[in-house]
């Protein structure tokens, strides 16, 4: 027979549910972009007219299969990661929200990628650190990795920049980088 106190106690605990955050999988609002916005601040700007410290992000994603671009030999990207790139440049995803990007951007329209003189006429210094215009990413079938792909500049004959991202331990974190340039 059970004593009285510890059914009382039996009782109250079966009606508290708890829910344990489970932290092996990303959840929808955890931004990959802002994690290489942040990265993107801490390297060189590629022109000495860009003077700022944001980031500017093109408020569309780019159209089109970002696998035109080639990211060389810098970097290795597993043919699952790539058949995800393939699968969502067909896809229609909503841009995300501009706070997705995190306080290092500036999300606005961005005129051109490939010509410098758009931005730097009369050599005035310009407000940003670099521009992006990012793909729609693709992820692993278990949403634990990432590869995410966009037009990177100021460049005079454009850029691509890639980022394989891997998610662990709650965080998504930068596994390998680069950034193409065409001549």
């Amino acid at each position: 027979m059970i004593a009285r106190p510890t059914l009382l106690l039996m009782l109250l605990l079966s009606g508290c549910q708890t829910e344990v955050e489970n932290r092996d999988t990303p959840s929808t609002g955890e931004s990959v972009y802002q994690l290489i916005v942040s990265d993107l601040t801490q390297k060189e700007s590629p022109d000495a007219r860009f003077v700022g410290t944001e980031v500017w992000v093109a408020p569309q994603f780019n159209e089109g299969d970002s696998l035109f671009y080639s990211w060389g030999d810098d970097i290795d990207v597993d043919d699952d990661l790539i058949q995800s790139l393939k699968q969502a440049s067909k896809e229609t995803v909503e841009f995300p929200a501009a706070e997705q990007f995190g306080p290092n951007a500036r999300v606005t329209d961005i005129e051109s990628f490939h010509d410098l003189h758009y931005y730097g006429e009369n050599n005035k210094p310009i407000a940003a650190k670099c521009l992006v215009q990012f793909w729609r990413p693709g992820y692993s079938d278990d949403g634990k990795r990432a590869v995410v792909r966009f037009y990177y500049g100021p460049s005079p004959h454009g850029a691509a920049g890639t980022y394989v991202l891997r998610y662990a331990d709650g965080e998504w974190r930068i596994v390998a980088s680069t950034i193409s340039y065409y001549a």
